[in-house]
């Protein structure tokens, strides 16, 4: 389903490394990039609103990074690329995803865990 690595980032002498994540399925790009990118905001902020809706508070939920938008439903979110209207910038197809599914990979990469 997908592979994980960890690359190092070097820039005057500092040293960061950096977990990257590949789905084999092309079409889950954005779900990689929301990963990466945006979930980790706040410290994982994004976790609370799967929560609301996956828990019967809410019954939609959004929530917008600095790569991504996602609008998280009862059984699918959809995760929308923010970045469709750079032209320069790698553009990334929207992608439907079972929302539970999106929750434990959202949990799980923020708790390093996969």
């Amino acid at each position: 389903m997908y592979t994980i690595k960890t690359i190092t980032l070097k820039n005057d002498g500092v040293e960061r490394k950096r977990r990257i994540i590949t789905f084999t399925d092309k079409a889950m790009a954005i779900i990689a990039e929301f990963l990466m990118t945006d979930a980790p905001i706040g410290n994982g902020v994004v976790l609370t609103q799967f929560e609301a809706v996956l828990f019967g508070n809410e019954k939609i939920a959004t929530f917008s990074g600095n790569r991504c938008h996602v609008t998280i439903r009862g059984a699918t979110s959809i995760v929308t690329d923010t970045f469709t209207h750079v032209d320069r910038k790698v553009q990334y197809e929207s992608y439907t995803i079972d929302t539970k599914q999106l929750y434990n990979l959202t949990k799980n990469w923020l708790e390093n865990k996969l």
